[in-house]
C-alpha cells in the first residue's frame, strides 16, 4: 500500500511533464511486473539459497528446518522478497523491528540480508525493495532504520537515502 500511494502521487504530479512522466512510467512497469511480499512456507527451494548464496554463505536447511524457521517469523521479524508473475524469487531482504527503552519506547528497524539475482540487476529492484521496507519501518513508527553494507554498497544505499554513520563492530563464533 506504502508504494502504491507513492506511485499515484508522483503520477499526479508529474503527467504534465513528458520526461519526468517517461521515468515514473518505467519505475510504475517495475512496480506491476513484480510483487513484493512476506516469504512463505511454499517457497523453500534450491534456487532461494542459491539466491541467498549470492550474498552469504547460505548453505541449504532442510524442508522441515524452513518451515520452523517461517513459523518463527511475526510482525517484527519479517522476510520479504520480491517474485516475478510466475512466482519466480528475484530479490530478497529482512526487517527486524527492535523496540527500545529509550527514545519514548521507541522502535529502530534493522535491514538485513539484502540481495537481488544477478541476473535481474542494474533494474532498480534492489531499490524498490529498499523503499518498500523503509515504508515497513515508517509503518511501525520507527525513528530510524539502519543497516550494515560492505563498501562496494555504500554508494547504492546513498541514493536510497542512507548515510554513513557510526561504525559497526562485530564478534563472529563460526
Amino acid at each position: 500500500m506504502y508504494i502504491q500511494t507513492h506511485i499515484h502521487a508522483l503520477w499526479a504530479k508529474t503527467r504534465n511533464n513528458k520526461a519526468i512522466y517517461g521515468f515514473f512510467f518505467s519505475i510504475f512497469y517495475i512496480y506491476m511486473s513484480y510483487l513484493i511480499r512476506n516469504l512463505l512456507q511454499t517457497d523453500y527451494s534450491p534456487e532461494l539459497f542459491e539466491l541467498l548464496a549470492q550474498l552469504t554463505d547460505c548453505p541449504p536447511i532442510s524442508k522441515e528446518e524452513y518451515e520452523q524457521f517461517i513459523d518463527l517469523l511475526g510482525t517484527q521479524h519479517q522476510v520479504v522478497c520480491m517474485v516475478t508473475e510466475k512466482n519466480q524469487i528475484v530479490a530478497i531482504g529482512t526487517i527486524i523491528i527492535e523496540s527500545k527503552l529509550i527514545h519514548g519506547l521507541g522502535k529502530v528497524a534493522h535491514i538485513e540480508d539484502i540481495v537481488t539475482d544477478s541476473k535481474f540487476r542494474s533494474q532498480g529492484l534492489g531499490a524498490q525493495l529498499i523503499n518498500y521496507l523503509v515504508g515497513k519501518a515508517r509503518e511501525a513508527g520507527c525513528y530510524k532504520v539502519i543497516l550494515d553494507c560492505s563498501e562496494h554498497n555504500i554508494g547504492f544505499y546513498s541514493k536510497c537515502g542512507f548515510e554513513k554513520k557510526g561504525v559497526q563492530m562485530a564478534q563472529y563464533f563460526l
